[in-house]
């Protein structure tokens, strides 16, 4: 018997029988251990379909780009050991692997290091575009909507857009990118380049640290690729369809914009609060409770700063865990060893304290060990993010910058696959029957909640609701509320950057009238307050 124009061998195939109908397949077993989902198709007249949630044991493609040895704990670039590539190598060379599928020679590596640096310019109308968002966007929807509009400028190469989502971030200009000399671009350029755009200020001789872009660079190579991962898989999705490069890079970069990601394991740690709330709160993740306002007993916190959990799910040990690595990431070594260097130049906080404590704590826990709960790559990414100062929210942009070079493999080797075809998988319909469409007079009332912005907000159905900005927090509320009362009591002028000059020369505001302002914007801050709260007891009955 054939099967995919295979022949198939007693100790190479798969036996089926259908227990109503008596008939029996034969199914052949490929030299990847896999089979032929669509064999099934073929055991009686009505199809049998295979039912698999998040495609947990379901391979939809072949690819040379990357190797996960999930038991040995082992990563591979086109063959090549991510550890070896971290100590020989250097970003821009390990994207030319993936994308093409070998380590450059000196002249290759010449040309790309030159076609890359000379494309990091971008559009003057997209650079407008940029300017357009809100002061409080959310970094990764900026990048996500550029990466979008990429599509309709069609330029050359895809640029390094974090730097100036960043800069709106924090309310600063944008800058040019490094100045470089044609003669002589080094590998090292495009880490500095993102550093200096980042960082430059009026300087006119301004030089990234160079310790600072090393560590970029490694951490740019761990980050690359890493499978069939959610982002990798929508990317692959995506591009079936025949859409644009670009289109895909931001479907796939919305993929990354996920909760259970490097800022998780920051609030969490935020969360523990001291270094001898550690086993407290891995105890109450064994016993899976909810309320995080237990750890608050050990330490001074004022009232309006503590966080309660409101989502009813348990808590998590985020950043450790992975589904596929069942010992280590190979990549957490490599990681944690690059936060240590971070740490030596920027000093160690508390959350960077906690960090350490806690995977310690955890990889001597029985009970974490026993469920193969080891740090994963976000652990220590999260922790060198925030030892480098920026906000939490940068940091799925920090993720999907070198992931790019990842998606773009993908993206080649998907559209030059003989067998690939546009992915259209099945459902199971579990609706109502077949219904007819009667009268408005003679419909009776349903018990659906309708989708409104409480809905949204409600983290019991979107753990998303997290990506609003922070600044409206009751938290920050109360801060403004606090510096506010200050103002009035000195009799100052200056409310959080509000300068005389602002309200005297430019609109004529005298300092009774602005003090009169303040006293006003108080009370609307304190109405604020309240029915944010309002909206937090509301969350905590649903």
């Amino acid at each position: 018997m054939q099967e995919s124009g295979t022949e198939i061998e007693k100790e190479n195939f798969l036996s089926v029988t259908d227990s109503i109908t008596g008939n029996t397949i034969k199914i052949a077993i490929s030299e990847f251990n896999t089979i032929n989902a669509n064999a099934f198709l073929k055991l009686n007249s009505v199809p049998l379909r295979c039912y698999d949630p998040g495609l947990k044991n379901t391979v939809v493609s072949k690819t040379k780009i990357s190797l996960i040895d999930g038991q040995d704990g082992k990563l591979y670039y086109r063959g090549y050991n991510i550890e070896d590539l971290v100590e020989k190598s250097n970003f821009l060379e390990v994207a030319y692997l993936l994308i093409y599928g070998s380590l450059p020679d000196k002249s290759q590596l010449k040309n790309w290091n030159h076609n890359i640096m000379h494309h990091t310019y971008i559009h003057v109308e997209l650079e407008r575009q940029m300017a357009t968002y809100r002061y409080d966007a959310h970094p990764m929807g900026m990048l996500i909507g550029t990466v979008a509009s990429l599509s309709t400028f069609h330029p050359e190469a895809n640029p390094a857009l974090q730097a100036n989502t960043f800069r709106h971030r924090i309310g600063r200009s944008y800058n040019n990118p490094m100045p470089l000399n044609a003669d002589n671009i080094s590998a090292d350029d495009y880490c500095g380049n993102i550093w200096y755009m980042i960082d430059k200020l009026n300087q006119p001789d301004f030089k990234p640290d160079k310790r600072l872009v090393k560590v970029l660079d490694k951490l740019f190579i761990l980050l690359a690729e890493n499978g069939s991962n959610c982002s990798t898989s929508t990317m692959r999705h995506l591009i079936s369809s025949g859409v644009d490069p670009y289109t895909a890079l931001a479907g796939s970069m919305s993929a990354l914009f996920g909760e259970r990601k490097c800022h998780a394991v920051i609030d969490m740690l935020s969360d523990i609060g001291t270094v001898e709330n550690v086993q407290l709160f891995l105890s109450m993740v064994k016993r899976k409770e909810t309320d995080t306002s237990k750890l608050y007993s050990n330490i001074h916190i004022p009232q309006h700063n503590r966080k309660k959990k409101v989502s009813g799910k348990p808590l998590r040990l985020m950043g450790f865990g992975h589904r596929v690595y069942k010992t280590v990431d190979p990549r957490v070594k490599i990681a944690k060893s690059l936060a240590l260097e971070v740490f030596e130049i920027f000093g160690k906080d508390d959350i960077c304290e906690l960090a350490i404590e806690l995977e310690e704590a955890a990889l001597n826990d029985e009970y974490v060990t026993s469920r193969k709960l080891y740090p994963n790559v976000d652990y220590w990414t999260a922790v060198i993010l925030h030892c480098c100062k920026f906000p939490k929210d940068m940091f799925p942009v920090w993720l999907a910058v070198p992931r790019v070079a990842g998606f773009l493999a993908h993206w080649i080797e998907s559209i030059d696959d003989p067998e690939y075809k546009i992915f259209r998988p099945r459902q199971i319909y579990v609706g109502n029957e077949i219904m007819h469409v009667t009268s408005k007079l003679r419909r009776k009332a349903s018990n659906v909640v309708e989708l409104d912005a409480a809905y949204v907000r409600n983290p019991t159905y979107v753990d998303a609701s997290k990506r609003r900005n922070e600044s409206q927090s009751v938290e920050d509320l109360q801060k403004l509320i606090s510096s506010t009362e200050i103002a009035i009591e000195k009799g100052s002028s200056e409310v959080e950057g509000w300068k005389d000059w602002i309200g005297g020369k430019l609109f004529g505001i005298n300092q009774e009238r602005l003090r009169e302002t303040q006293k006003e914007l108080l009370i609307l801050l304190e109405r604020q307050k309240a029915l944010l709260e309002q909206g937090r007891e509301e969350n905590a009955q649903n």
